[in-house]
């Protein structure tokens, strides 16, 4: 009898360590996720003029990385319908492209277009030229150009759309770029660009009890972030972001959360969903509650998308 009951307890202790380990494990996953991201962050910066920070996208791909293709499917359907009232025959001007996710889905439902991309990692230019040809697209004009550079040789009123999408939150040199985008647009041209909240950059750091660097985050738009990285990063409300595209010159047509219900591995997000994780009619209905629940939230979600014309 003691003997079976020496077996039992033995048992019993196992299962218990076996599910601390487990237990354990996700916490360790999770950590591992949020510092390998941070270590990201600090690890993939490049200058285009010495005193403007920018991220190489050559390190994260946006066009195949696991997920990203549900958001870019997001953004079409919120910018859809604004896209399709500009001329038959757009020029389109893509800052920050990396590796063309959205440059190429444009290609795709416009091709009568010119898309023009640009991007200061000249892998992810590569990789668009060799995606684009793949595809048969010949209307991607790609360039390994700074944002800066771009803007500096666009002609006044001479493009139809120009996307920044998910470009300032490493760029922070965005806001001394507006006027020349405002400029760039011809009358009636649409400038959609994607930013980072503030709710969601405390909720990473919450998550991970950093709760000094997310009460910092409070009074500011701009800083460091992530412990010993020299990198400046933006981010802000989107009344804040209104008020600016406003300020200078903008109407301010549609402000949306991309990502309010939903992150890729490491965002605050991702306990809620994952869409790369989740089957083709999973990610249909989640698409649907978060095109709505980012209409009424959009500083909840990873980036907010703003779509504003030039009058």
């Amino acid at each position: 009898m003691a003997s079976s009951n020496s077996v039992k307890i033995r048992r019993l202790g196992l299962r218990i360590l076996g599910k601390f380990l487990r237990e354990l494990g996700h916490k360790v996953s999770d950590a591992q996720s949020f510092v390998e991201k941070m270590h990201w962050l600090a690890n993939v910066m490049a200058d285009d003029d010495k005193s403007r920070p920018v991220i190489s996208a050559s390190k994260y791909n946006m066009l195949n990385s696991k997920g990203e293709d549900f958001y870019a499917r997001q953004y079409w359907e919120l910018i859809k319908v604004k896209i399709f009232e500009l001329i038959d025959y757009p020029t389109i001007l893509d800052l920050g492209s990396g590796q063309g996710r959205l440059s190429l889905l444009l290609a795709n439902k416009l091709p009568k277009a010119k898309v023009i991309s640009t991007d200061i990692s000249n892998g992810a230019i590569t990789e668009l030229r060799v995606v684009a040809a793949e595809r048969r697209l010949t209307n991607i004009h790609a360039e390994c150009r700074s944002i800066s550079e771009v803007l500096s040789n666009t002609i006044p009123d001479s493009i139809d759309l120009i996307l920044l999408t998910e470009v300032s939150f490493y760029y922070p040199a965005w806001r001394e770029d507006l006027p020349r985008i405002l400029s760039a647009l011809k009358p009636g041209g649409i400038f959609i660009s994607s930013h980072r909240s503030r709710y969601f950059n405390i909720l990473l750091l919450s998550r991970f009890k950093r709760y000094a660097a997310a009460r910092s985050l409070l009074t500011k738009s701009t800083g460091r972030l992530f412990g010993s990285s020299s990198m400046i990063f933006d981010w802000s409300s989107s009344q804040e972001i209104s008020t600016l595209l406003e300020t200078h010159g903008f109407k301010v047509e549609g402000v949306s959360g991309i990502g309010t219900c939903s992150g890729i591995s490491g965002d605050p997000h991702d306990l809620f969903a994952q869409p790369g994780l989740l089957n083709i009619s999973d990610q249909e209905n989640l698409l649907d509650i978060e095109i709505e629940m980012g209409r009424q939230v959009p500083d909840a979600g990873r980036y907010m998308l703003f779509i504003a014309m030039k009058p």
